[in-house]
């Protein structure tokens, strides 16, 4: 069935533009001035304590549960955390148990199927 313009039918489909489908995806994410504001915010509140390790000189924000564990995106989840060596060692651990929920942690390789000798 064609689209027709709308009043003209029953069918009808909206107008959607790159930059129309680009805002729907990114509703709820911060703005680039929004997010530093945030983090430097957080930082300010645990005086630049990190989380993991307890030293001072943190200089990112951390959600302390991950989205993907179904932590929300709200200052109570946020606290300050080291780029380096902390907040990759948290990512790294929070990729593995994503992996092992998903059971792709151990799964063998395959030859390709159409790479496998045919018998003769």
């Amino acid at each position: 069935m064609r689209p027709v313009a709308p009043g003209c039918g029953s069918f009808s489909f909206p107008a959607m533009t790159a930059w129309a489908d680009r805002d729907q995806r990114r509703a709820g994410t911060l703005s680039g001035s929004a997010r530093k504001a945030r983090t430097a915010r957080i930082i300010r509140r645990d005086h630049g304590i990190c989380h993991v390790c307890g030293k001072p000189g943190a200089t990112e924000a951390d959600h302390v549960v991950p989205l993907a564990e179904g932590g929300s995106d709200t200052d109570a989840n946020l606290a300050a955390i080291h780029a380096k060596p902390c907040h990759e060692a948290k990512t790294r651990a929070e990729q593995a148990r994503g992996r092992a929920r998903r059971g792709t942690a151990s799964r063998p390789r395959e030859q390709h199927p159409g790479l496998r000798m045919k018998p003769a």
